[in-house]
């Protein structure tokens, strides 16, 4: 097939001249196939009719003549100069081998079996996974990339169908499936990626980056710290490289909100962001920057003591710690109070005190004894101490409820025969029901609980004479009663016979 340049008339002339010579030379019906073998394919119909014979045919040469089909399939004539692609191959072939015409409108003039094609004769092997695409999947239009093939397939409509115009460079087809931009420059696709999995990455070894992943990064999937720079845009590239790496921060959030001095390093291990250099970190910690800074006794203790869980059978400490932490190495405290840590030793017998129940209303961090609660506050708070109650021991009044057992504090009842009793169990008042109407204090007072000046005048009975000297217990016996043993006071008889009997 050769360019159209030729004029009309001379074309029609040289179809006459072969249509005398066939009648000359043949039999009839050999002349009536020559004169009409069949209409040509759909591509080439242009070039129906006898005035086009020549430019395909050479006359006197039977078939058709390679040379001309090559003038107008010009990108194939430049791919068999230069020994290239899949038509340099068939060396001693012709064009018409192949390529059959004159069967009709419809006939297909290249019949391709994609099931036994060796693609390796165009000059590019086919592996792995590209051996599993369909042909369409990279013989695209959008996909020919040589100027002199898109020119051609498009000025003959061809363009969609030809399979020409491909490269072997990687991003001629996946120039969409690409999401690096410019970001590694002139290096190639195959620098990282294989012929198996586009996602995968078999030719890429961080470890000869600038940031070699080291301990749990290892193991951190790639999208955790490449991240698209401009999230939910379907074209947005993922960011490689260039990335910042010089401190941890870069990446991860400071969970300590600034107050920690120094890098995440100087704490924490790559191996395991939760597990801590020990020896470094203790060493130095400042916990002066934290909501709890160590004072006194806590200053002393060793950072297991609290950053740990509980030991079993422990009765002193009850850790509670931040949510989430109790799994790791130094889980933080939940230091709300003194109670996050300690247990309350008084079972709640301050939850209703002044300041509330913190444990430093009434103990220093130097040392849990002695307390800071003193007689002065006792006297403010509480029951005034006065005479001999400031010397007695405060066990006397804050009894333990069993052996071992914390004291109770809480003294709800502050009258005298709340705490002076005759010694039974059945009794708070040491006189029973003698002066059911009249308090302790109208005798006693808190110097001694001896009654210094009791005036006998205001009774039934004022003494005179003799019996001034007489002494109270001559009159006032120890004795028995349901309330068990008594002094009497009251009521006695006041008849003389009843202290002295009857005259002798």
């Amino acid at each position: 097939m050769t360019r159209r340049g030729r004029s009309a008339g001379a074309a029609g002339a040289a179809g006459a001249l072969l249509v005398l010579v066939a009648l000359s030379l043949a039999p009839r019906t050999a002349a009536a196939q020559l004169i009409s073998p069949g209409k040509l394919a759909r591509p080439h119909a242009a070039l129906d009719g006898l005035e086009h014979c020549t430019q395909c045919h050479e006359l006197g040469k039977p078939g058709v003549d390679d040379a001309r089909c090559l003038q107008c399939h010009e990108p194939l004539a430049r791919r068999i100069a230069a020994k290239q692609g899949l038509h340099a191959t068939y060396t001693g072939q012709h064009c018409a081998d192949c390529h059959k015409d004159h069967f009709g409108t419809d006939f297909a003039l290249v019949r391709l079996d994609s099931a036994t094609f060796d693609h390796a004769k165009t000059g590019y092997r086919l592996r792995l996974a590209h051996d599993t695409v369909a042909c369409r999947s990279c013989h695209r239009p959008e996909n020919i990339t040589d100027p002199d093939v898109r020119a051609y397939a498009t000025k003959n409509g061809v363009l969609a169908t030809t399979d020409l115009g491909l490269t072997t460079e990687c991003a001629s087809c996946h120039h969409t499936d690409d999401p690096h931009g410019t970001q590694f420059g002139r290096r190639g696709c195959d620098d990282c990626h294989g012929e198996a999995s586009w996602k995968k990455t078999p030719g890429f070894d961080h470890a000869k980056t600038r940031y070699p992943l080291t301990g749990a990064h290892a193991t951190v999937p790639c999208d955790k710290c490449h991240t698209a720079e401009r999230p939910g845009e379907r074209r947005s590239p993922v960011r490689y490289a260039g990335l910042p790496f010089d401190r941890c921060s870069d990446c991860h959030n400071d969970p300590h909100h600034g107050v920690m001095r120094g890098t995440c390093a100087s704490c924490h291990n790559p191996a395991g962001w939760h597990r801590l250099q020990q020896t470094r970190f203790e060493a130095s910690f400042d916990h002066s920057r934290t909501k709890f800074p160590l004072e006194g006794a806590h200053a002393r203790a060793k950072c297991a003591d609290c950053h740990r869980p509980r030991a079993a059978g422990d009765t002193l400490i009850d850790l509670r710690f931040a949510a989430a932490t109790a799994p790791d190495d130094y889980p933080p405290p939940a230091a709300a109070n003194c109670l996050s840590c300690h247990v309350d030793a008084h079972h709640g017998e301050f939850a209703h005190a002044a300041g509330g129940a913190t444990c430093d209303n009434c103990h220093g961090q130097d040392a849990w004894q002695p307390t800071t609660y003193d007689i002065a506050r006792h006297n403010r708070e509480t029951y005034k101490l006065t005479g001999a109650h400031l010397t007695v021991p405060c066990e006397d009044c804050h009894v333990r409820p069993a052996p071992g057992a914390m004291p109770s504090l809480h003294i709800a009842e502050h009258e005298c025969a709340d705490c002076h009793r005759n010694g039974s169990a059945q009794t708070k008042n040491p006189h029973g029901d003698q002066f059911a109407q009249r308090g302790c204090l109208d005798c006693h007072v808190t110097d001694t609980f001896k009654i210094a000046s009791f005036d006998h005048s205001k009774t039934r009975y004022p003494l005179d004479g003799a019996h001034r000297h007489v002494p109270c217990a001559s009159c006032h016996k120890a004795e028995t009663t349901a309330h068990g043993p008594m002094v009497r006071y009251r009521p006695l008889p006041i008849d003389c016979r009843s202290c002295h009997g009857a005259a002798g």
